[in-house]
């Protein structure tokens, strides 16, 4: 796991881009602290930070090169079939100097170009430049586990060149590269708390979409899309049985879990006690020779929000070493440090504060960490599809009567700041009853409405885009699917993408720790989207193939607890011991020029006062406000 920076500049000298690069790579040192190198290879400066865990040795250090000198690369991530496709490229006469699983995407690219992609089962995002052919060569991995932001070189088009990075803020460090706030960037996250696909929060910048890639020569320049989930929950499996398709996941989850474990440093496991969690942790112990597992949870001292218990609980149930850690008023004092560590381009996902403990924990006993995200986008875990699912049964009421039904709801019904609360779910779910179906979906993850955005964000005109926009395309790939199969189409695409794995990006890496997700392995993610859907959620049971899958594995106990997820107290703290630092971020700082103050006022008011929970609103503004200043500042 790295950091990687590069720039290509065709026509003027680069004398220069040594010194940018030097610059943007000291912003990289948290990604990878074992090493780091700038190298001008003429056309092009590379850079890389690396934190080392496949191949310890110095000779796998980059920017690394071929035999030939011809080929040089930068990577960030780890390629798991490493070993398996080293076989074959023996078989080939290739000749290697390291160990490495850099070296093997570097020899992969020279016999198979851009096809080696199709061979790679892990999390990357590389640059390889061929001297010879002048060629730059950009790719990412399919679900987009590993970041990659870029800008033309002169800010307009890619005739002078390209510049890059794995991170937005070191980007950022490049004279080039301008701190102008993007209109459409801020209106997207005040709906989501989060920017989809490959926008920015910075006008010009752009991210490589997940399972692409750029291919780059003079007075040429291509972007090409390399894997398609879409095909997959379009042509389903057919299977004999239920029991055939459980078998056949059980061995693909065994076998990623087992490469997944290949690491030269030491390696543990999030155990937070819930299924997917648990799933991997279960079949780590399966696969490990040595059979012992240190697991790693993090919880909070308010009611409701720990799962420290079931994770020890669990941990007893395997009989592994169970690390756990409990917050509390630290989060005061470490609240501002967080944000500062985790907001590269603004992100206002709750969750990031116990992630980012948790990593920070992690790391104090290992350098990896297996995860197991991506799971309630692949079994269909999420509330928001059993909200779709009821939303059917409303559908015969008529709309003014669910209007009105909402409306009393918000009036009447007490304010609760518990952990997702009930009131929370039913107003955000009647609210949305009123809508069509891909429009409701999106209204669950909405965090402010249009016409609340309309009125308060200052820079408003008709040109803003709205991200449902972005949804609708998303749909209409699968549009031929059923309902359930689009919605997890979606949400793989936007949701897990866009936030989840954005969120473990920056956590991990803030604190130098790898973190991989065995579900994410394009196998078990096309394997997933190939089955029937009313397997994945059988009736109102969400997950029920995942938990089939684990019965004679996992306890009862946590086979049919209730769905937690992993949220923070937000809504207490902000009436508490984060009021005073988050109001003066979100009513005094640079956030005003784009926000009008008074609703933001209001914002406040109404959740002090318990008549609308607007922790989600007020975070996200929190963390945009954080963003503004800082980079400003640095």
């Amino acid at each position: 796991m790295c950091g990687i920076a590069g720039s290509l500049r065709w026509e003027k000298s680069n004398n220069n881009e040594f010194k940018n690069l030097k610059k943007i790579a000291s912003f990289l040192d948290h990604r990878g602290p074992n090493f780091s190198e700038v190298k001008k290879i003429d056309s092009v400066v590379f850079a890389h930070t690396r934190l080392a865990i496949i191949d310890l040795d110095k000779s796998a250090n980059q920017p690394m090169s071929d035999i030939s000198g011809r080929f040089f690369i930068v990577y960030n991530g780890e390629i798991y079939n490493f070993k398996e496709i080293r076989k074959k490229l023996l078989s080939r006469g290739v000749i290697f100097q390291t160990d490495s699983d850099t070296e093997v995407i570097l020899e992969s690219y020279k016999i198979w170009d851009k096809k080696c992609l199709d061979l790679f089962e892990g999390m990357f995002a590389f640059a390889i430049w061929d001297k010879k052919s002048k060629k730059l060569f950009l790719a990412r991995d399919r679900l987009g586990e590993k970041p990659l932001f870029y800008y033309p070189f002169n800010g307009r088009n890619f005739d002078e060149g390209i510049i890059f990075s794995s991170e937005l803020r070191a980007l950022l460090k490049h004279p080039n590269v301008k701190f102008n706030i993007s209109n459409q960037g801020i209106w997207e996250y005040l709906s989501l708390n989060y920017i989809l696909g490959n926008s920015c929060i910075i006008k010009g910048v752009k991210k490589l979409e997940p399972a692409h890639f750029m291919s780059i020569e003079k007075n040429k320049l291509s972007i090409t899309k390399y894997w398609h989930l879409k095909n997959y929950f379009i042509n389903k499996k057919k299977y004999s049985s239920k029991n055939e398709a459980i078998n056949e996941f059980k061995s693909l989850l065994n076998d990623t879990v087992k490469k997944q474990q290949i690491s030269d440093v030491k390696l543990g496991a999030f155990l937070s006690g819930g299924i997917d969690s648990s799933t991997i942790v279960a079949s780590m112990c399966n696969t490990k020779k040595k059979k012992t597992v240190d697991a790693f949870c993090v919880g909070f001292q308010e009611e409701n929000y720990s799962e420290v218990e079931q994770s020890k609980y669990l941990s007893k149930f395997f009989n592994i070493k169970n690390y756990s850690l409990n917050i509390g008023s630290e989060i005061q004092k470490d609240f501002l440090k967080i944000l500062d560590s985790t907001n590269d381009e603004p992100i206002g996902d709750t969750s990031i504060l116990p992630m980012y403990y948790l990593t920070k924990f992690t790391k104090n006993h290992v350098t990896v960490s297996l995860s197991g995200d991506g799971a309630d986008e692949l079994f269909i875990g999420y509330e928001t599809y059993l909200a779709n699912k009821l939303k059917r049964i409303t559908s015969f009421l008529p709309n003014f009567f669910l209007e009105h039904l909402s409306s009393s709801i918000n009036r009447f019904l007490p304010v609760s700041h518990a952990k997702i609360s009930f009131d929370y779910k039913l107003k955000q779910f009647l609210s949305g009853c009123s809508l069509n179906n891909f429009e409701a979906h999106f209204w669950w993850r909405n965090i402010f409405s249009d016409s609340l955005k309309k009125e308060m964000f200052k820079k408003y005109s008709d040109e803003l885009i709205s991200p449902l926009v972005r949804y609708q395309k998303f749909f209409k790939d699968v549009s031929d699917c059923d309902f359930i199969d689009q919605t997890s189409y979606v949400d793989i695409n936007t949701w897990l993408v866009d936030n989840v794995l954005v969120k473990l990006d920056r956590t991990s890496m803030a604190n130098s720790l790898e973190c991989r997700s065995p579900f994410l392995n394009h196998k078990i993610v096309e394997f997933a989207a190939s089955l029937r859907s009313d397997w994945k959620m059988n009736g109102f049971k969400k997950k029920d193939f995942l938990k089939k899958s684990q019965s004679n594995i996992l306890p009862k106990k946590i086979l049919n607890a209730k769905k937690k997820g992993f949220n923070s107290p937000v809504s207490i703290w902000l009436n508490n011991s984060l009021n005073k630092i988050a109001k003066e971020l979100t009513l005094d700082s640079e956030i005003t020029n784009f926000i009008k103050k008074n609703t933001v006022e209001k914002l406040w008011k109404e959740h002090e006062e318990k008549k609308i929970d607007h922790s989600f609103r007020l975070f996200g503004l929190t963390c945009l406000s954080r963003w503004m200043s800082t980079q400003r500042r640095s």
